[in-house]
C-alpha cells in the first residue's frame, strides 16, 4: 500500500506547492540538455517553462502555474498590479510570455536549454542548478561561483 502512495502520477505531484532547495553541479551535453537532480524530479511535473533571467545571467525554470504567479508578482511589485487596458502593461506581459518556452523533462530526466538562452546567459558545459523556492535556476558554473562569493550571508548574523 505504501508503495502506491510513493509512486503517485506526476500530474498529482504537480498540484502540490513546489519548494526547491540546494545546488547541484551538472554538465550540459552536446545537444544542450541537462539532467535534473532527483530531488527536483520528485516534485516537478514533466512540463515546465524555461526563461532567461537577463538581469542575473541565468536561466529560470518554473512549473507553468508558478511562472504565471511570478509574472503577476512582477506587475504587483512594479505597478501595483496588471492593468489590462494599459498599453505598456500589455506589451510587457506579451514579452514576458513570449520569452518563456516549454521545457519537457525527457525519459532520462533531462531538459533542453535552447541555444539562444545558453548564449544570452553564457552557459557552456559546466552548470549549477540552484533551487530557489518555486523555481530553479541554471547558472554557468564559473558565473555562479562568482555570484555566490559576492553574497555575504554574514549580514544575517548582525
Amino acid at each position: 500500500m505504501e508503495e502506491t502512495q510513493a509512486t503517485e502520477p506526476q500530474e498529482e505531484r504537480a498540484k502540490e506547492p513546489v519548494n526547491l532547495y540546494g545546488e547541484y553541479p551538472y554538465k550540459v551535453d552536446g545537444k544542450g540538455r541537462v539532467g535534473l537532480p532527483a530531488a527536483f524530479r520528485r516534485v516537478l511535473s514533466k512540463d515546465l517553462l524555461i526563461v532567461p533571467d537577463l538581469k542575473q545571467d541565468c536561466v529560470l525554470v518554473f512549473e507553468k502555474a508558478d511562472y504565471d504567479k511570478w509574472c503577476e508578482s512582477m506587475f504587483v511589485q512594479r505597478f501595483g498590479g496588471y492593468e489590462s487596458n494599459n498599453k505598456m502593461h500589455i506589451d510587457l506581459h506579451r514579452q514576458m510570455r513570449a520569452r518563456a518556452r516549454a521545457a519537457e523533462v525527457d525519459a532520462s530526466g533531462r531538459i533542453m536549454i535552447p541555444g539562444d538562452m545558453r548564449g544570452k546567459c553564457d552557459i557552456d558545459k559546466d552548470v549549477v542548478l540552484v533551487g530557489n523556492g518555486d523555481r530553479f535556476e541554471i547558472w554557468d558554473a564559473k558565473r555562479y561561483q562568482q555570484v555566490a562569493e559576492e553574497a555575504d550571508l554574514s549580514i544575517f548574523l548582525v
